[in-house]
């Protein structure tokens, strides 16, 4: 601390100022460590210079748009509407959406072809023309026409009336086109007026009678099984689930016992192979064979493998299956410590295989009649006059 200080005096003159700290002291807080004080403790957050957005000079005129009239090729009636379009399009040009108008390609009869084929006692012709023109106004959507339709006709009826017609006709068309191609064979191509009406003479006719196949039995039943279905109440309802649950369970089950009966087959055919014949021959004298003969096959033999377990040569199965083997062998009172020799190890084999063979047929026994019952159980459930029951056999 200087002496001036200590005594009290002023300095006459104050120390020249850097011109450095005077334009700090210029400045003004900055925002970023007025804000890190604020929070506290912690870095200090930078604060993004983003510049002001530039309004966007728009350098191209805009587009008019003018009210004009215009024309849709799907229409007949030759209405004036009109819409919104820009300036530059073209005034002649068509209705951009007419594309999306399709309709439906419908047969049409003659007054000649209904006289000599499609006469029928239920219907009259009256009747007969009403349905195709609804048909042809209304798209094929039977259930419209049904209610416009004026008469107490079906709408299985109106349907089975509609195609039964188409495909007469296309049946009788093709028959005569096949009749004058026959009788002017020189002819490149032949059209003859009347015979291809309202059906595309390119498409092939089998194709068009598939599409013209209605059968009303069929329909009525479908029709039937849904209100069936519809018509349950929740107890049904439950026990139709609980049924396919049972059925889905039982066709499970059924797979297994078919893999496991194929094995068992297997195993069968494997025991019964494995018995040579007994075959009773006379008896003939034959010479002893040399004891050193025999003693050089011996040493000429070979080694066949190392040491191995005697279960090894028995049909597989599992811990469980040879537990049950064993217990058959408890009841059997086959006893448990044997002299090992080769023909005692052989029968005891054969013995295992044979055992373990009829246990597993016990068990696909003791399944197919579980299943045999469980079967019974459902049908008595299920009488044959409940809808409910016979819409969910034929969903199964």
């Amino acid at each position: 601390m200087a002496a001036s200080e200590i005594l009290g005096l002023t300095p006459k003159a104050a120390p020249p100022t850097p011109m450095a700290q005077l334009k700090a002291s210029k400045r003004g807080p900055n925002p970023s460590n007025t804000f890190s004080t604020n929070r506290g403790s912690g870095l200090s957050t930078l604060v993004p210079s983003v510049p002001f957005a530039k309004r966007r000079k728009l350098k191209r005129r805009s587009v008019p748009w003018v009210w004009r009239y215009f024309h849709s090729s799907a229409r007949t009636d030759h209405i004036r509407l009109c819409h919104w379009v820009k300036a530059a399009d073209d005034p002649a040009r068509d209705y951009p959406f007419a594309k999306f108008n399709k309709e439906v390609n419908m047969v049409k009869y003659t007054e000649e072809e209904y006289e000599k084929h499609l006469k029928d006692e239920k219907w009259t012709k009256e009747e007969t023309d009403q349905l195709f023109d609804l048909c042809r106004s209304f798209e094929l959507r039977f259930v419209v026409i049904a209610d416009r339709f004026e008469g107490n006709k079906s709408l299985e009826e109106l349907k089975e009336r509609f195609y039964s017609v188409s495909r007469t006709l296309l049946t009788v068309r093709e028959e005569k086109s096949a009749f004058v191609s026959r009788e002017v064979a020189t002819a490149p191509v032949v059209k003859v007026a009347g015979i291809t009406g309202g059906v595309e003479p390119d498409l092939d006719w089998k194709q068009h009678l598939e599409m013209f196949i209605y059968d009303k039995e069929r329909d009525l039943k479908r029709k039937k099984q849904l209100e069936g279905i519809i018509s349950r109440n929740y107890q049904q309802v439950r026990e139709e689930e609980h049924l396919m649950a049972e059925f889905k369970r039982i066709e499970s089950r059924h797979k297994t016992n078919c893999l496991q009966r194929k094995r068992v087959l297997k195993m069968a055919n494997d025991v019964l192979s494995s018995r040579p014949l007994v075959i009773t021959k006379p008896k003939t004298t034959t010479p002893k064979p040399n004891k050193k003969r025999k003693r050089d096959d011996k040493d000429n033999r070979g080694n066949k493998g190392g040491n191995y377990l005697a279960s090894t040569r028995f049909p597989g199965g599992g811990a469980k299956t040879s537990q049950r083997v064993s217990a058959a062998f408890d009841e059997l009172r086959v006893p448990d410590t044997t002299m090992t020799t080769a023909r005692v190890s052989k029968v005891l084999g054969e013995l295992r295989s044979e055992v373990s063979v009829l246990l597993e047929l016990h068990e696909q026994l003791m399944n197919a009649e579980h299943e045999a019952n469980l079967l019974r159980l459902l049908v008595q459930k299920s009488p044959e006059d409940d809808p409910s029951s016979s819409s969910s056999s034929s969903s199964s």
